[in-house]
């Protein structure tokens, strides 16, 4: 059964939204961020591609929403149905990055790899949580 494109955008804004609460509010996830992110003015922005208004940046050791992102450094672009997959855990972050679910845009964008990857893992427990 075809899930529609309107289903998909409640639950990814859905899942972003709990997922941005529970990043934000776990310091040992921020203070990895911060590591990696080691002082550069970098800022970082995963959007899916089938919705323009669906997405969530990284500022300084945050997650902020898509709206709150300008001008960033570095650009993902990942598909609807790639996110859903890694967030219920069917694809990791790596599978969807290297088989072209993902488009990268900027520079240096290999160490935000690491960064986006443990998100995805704080993703997926809130996938969990809510039994999707």
């Amino acid at each position: 059964m075809e899930v529609s494109k309107e289903i998909k955008s409640k639950l990814i804004s859905y899942l972003l939204s709990k997922g941005i609460e529970r990043i934000n509010s776990k310091s040992d996830i921020r203070d990895k961020i911060r590591e990696f992110m080691s002082g550069d003015d970098r800022t970082l922005l995963l959007k899916i591609k089938e919705f323009s208004t669906l997405g969530f940046g990284i500022v300084e050791d945050r997650l902020v929403m898509l709206d709150d992102i300008d001008n960033p450094t570095v650009t993902i672009l990942i598909s609807e149905d790639a996110f859903i997959q890694v967030v219920r855990g069917k694809l990791t972050f790596r599978e969807a990055f290297f088989y072209a679910d993902c488009d990268v845009i900027g520079d240096d964008w290999l160490r935000d790899f690491v960064i986006f990857n443990s998100i995805f893992e704080q993703f997926r427990y809130v996938a969990q949580e809510l039994e999707l």
